[in-house]
């Protein structure tokens, strides 16, 4: 996903103790789904928590994707956003940092254009790359596996893991491409798939400011709350 208008969402990180509160949640809420796994158990039922393990690893792809598509085809990448949410952590990388928070469910890559050349052809892109990612990963499970063993029901651990990863991957791709908003209020995002539509419904005025912003405030565009990117 990428951020298009001005946020609410706090920037302010998350103390120690609500960082504990948060894992303590999450471990819960995943003890009480394996709980529910191992009542009368078969190993098929294990497919739905590798569905929800491979997420966030899914969603490190995803938005690489997005910024590895920006920077080749000319894009300042300035901020990538794991999750959302308080925040949890910051990571400084020259040139660009990366901030892990709260929910592992969603993410951005803020990113501004050095030039207009192309710049609407380019913006849809660098939005279709994070869903292409997604897709990647699925289709190289499906050469792994086979057409026959990926679409067939297996007791076999590891086809059931490849099958769940190849699950997870296109949701996560499928999900993206919706040309509807986000359904985080507290981040003022798209889906890419709306993003694709408003990269070529945007006119010059919406690119040629962020430019401005860029040259006028450099890489400070990309602090605080989201807003004002692709």
């Amino acid at each position: 996903m990428d951020p298009l208008m001005s946020g609410s969402s706090s920037s302010r990180p998350l103390t120690p103790g609500e960082k504990w509160t948060t894992a303590i949640l999450l471990v819960l809420v995943l003890s009480l789904f394996s709980v529910e796994i191992a009542i009368d158990f078969s190993v098929i039922k294990l497919s739905a928590l590798f569905i929800i393990l491979f997420w966030v690893p899914l969603l490190v792809t995803h938005e690489a994707g997005h910024a590895i598509m920006a920077r080749l085809l000319g894009f300042h990448v300035g901020r990538i956003t794991l999750g959302t949410g308080r925040l949890w952590k910051r990571i400084e990388r020259p040139g660009y940092f990366i901030e892990i928070r709260a929910l592992p469910v969603m993410g951005f890559v803020a990113h501004v254009p050095r030039h207009l050349r192309s710049v609407r052809l380019r913006s849809a892109a660098v939005s279709a790359s994070g869903p292409g990612a997604d897709f990647a990963v699925a289709t190289i499970v499906l050469f792994a596996l086979g057409p026959d063993k990926l679409f067939s029901s297996s007791s076999d651990l590891w086809t059931i893991l490849l099958q769940s990863l190849a699950i997870a991957a296109t949701a996560q791709g499928t999900l993206n491409l919706l040309p509807v908003p986000s359904f985080d209020p507290r981040e003022q995002t798209t889906f890419d798939g709306a993003n694709i539509v408003l990269a070529f419904t945007r006119p010059d005025s919406y690119y040629a400011s962020m430019i401005d912003s860029f040259r006028e405030n450099g890489s400070r565009v990309f602090e605080g709350d989201p807003g004002g990117f692709l």
